[in-house]
C-alpha cells in the first residue's frame, strides 16, 4: 500500500494517535521514560495535524517524507 501510495483507511492514523497517547499516559503513570515512543507519537501527531488523520496508519510515512524532504516511490 505504501509503495502504491494507497492510503485508503483500514486503521485510520487518528486512531493510531489515540493509542500512542494512551501509551504515553501509561508510561507517565508508571514514571517510565519511553523516548522512542515519544518521537513516534510526535511524528504521528504531525501527520494528523497535516490533515492525514482519516487516512490509513501507513500515512505516517508522509510526515517522515515531509521531514526528510523526499517521497518514497517504487
Amino acid at each position: 500500500m505504501l509503495v502504491n501510495r494507497d492510503f485508503s483507511p483500514s486503521f485510520a492514523l487518528k486512531h493510531m494517535l489515540k493509542d500512542a497517547n494512551l501509551i504515553a499516559q501509561f508510561a507517565q503513570d508508571l514514571n517510565s521514560p519511553m523516548p522512542a515512543a515519544a518521537i513516534v507519537r510526535e511524528t504521528i501527531k504531525t501527520a494528523v495535524n497535516q490533515g492525514w488523520g482519516e487516512e490509513n496508519a501507513s500515512a505516517f510515512i508522509k510526515a517522515l517524507e515531509l521531514e526528510a524532504g523526499v517521497t518514497v516511490e517504487s
